[in-house]
């Protein structure tokens, strides 16, 4: 909406409780009252105003409220072979894309690559992490769903932005090399998986950084 039109500083507000609203409708098994989102301005808007808000915001991006993103495809991909991957893992597997996605979307450099890169990519670095031996390209392929090299690029890309946030920890899963280890079958794979941590997220209690899922 924001790109479309040129909103002034003051509803900006209004245009966030309007676009939770729908976030809500769509996503939540209990919408949220509307009383509730006068709530969150402490009664600035009367439900008329959030109404129209909610009716022009739908209007102007032609009700498309349901964009595919990188998470979503991401998980598309991995049920395209879940045979490979194993009904066991991808739930893991996935938590470390998302991560991933996550930083993707922090930086402005990913905005070169289309969402179906950027999910292979992380899905990669995924793969890299849990130390996991898996062709994914080979599945993929079969479709005929991504270009290998931008793929690559993206993924390269991922890596490096993980390593300037997280040293340690990137020295700690690629011990040897940097070098991915899926799409690679002359490395070897264990079974061994070291939680992901989140973009920007560090226990200095610890230091060690946590995994927490974007879910």
């Amino acid at each position: 909406y924001l790109s479309k039109v040129s909103t002034k500083k003051c509803i900006l507000q209004l245009v966030a409780l309007a676009a939770i609203f729908i976030a809500a409708k769509l996503h939540e098994q209990r919408p949220i009252e509307m009383q509730e989102i006068q709530s969150l301005a402490e009664g600035m808007y009367l439900e008329m105003d959030i109404r129209l808000m909610e009716c022009e915001l739908l209007h102007t991006v032609q009700w498309s409220i349901n964009p595919v993103t990188p998470h979503l495809l991401m998980r598309h991909f991995v049920v395209l072979a879940p045979d490979v991957v194993g009904l066991n893992t991808m739930e893991q597997l996935c938590t470390h894309a998302d991560a991933f996605l996550d930083i993707s979307l922090c930086e402005y450099e990913f905005v070169q690559f289309l969402p179906s890169v950027c999910s292979a990519a992380a899905l990669l670095c995924a793969l890299d992490t849990m130390k996991l031996n898996v062709s994914l390209f080979s599945e993929l392929s079969r479709y005929k769903l991504l270009d290998r090299e931008d793929v690559l690029q993206c993924k390269e890309l991922l890596l490096d932005v993980f390593k300037e946030s997280f040293p340690e920890y990137y020295r700690e899963v690629f011990l040897v090399s940097p070098d991915c280890i899926a799409d690679h079958p002359t490395n070897t794979s264990t079974n061994e998986s070291i939680p992901i941590p989140t973009y920007g997220i560090v226990d200095n209690e610890n230091k060690n950084p946590n995994m927490i899922s974007s879910k």
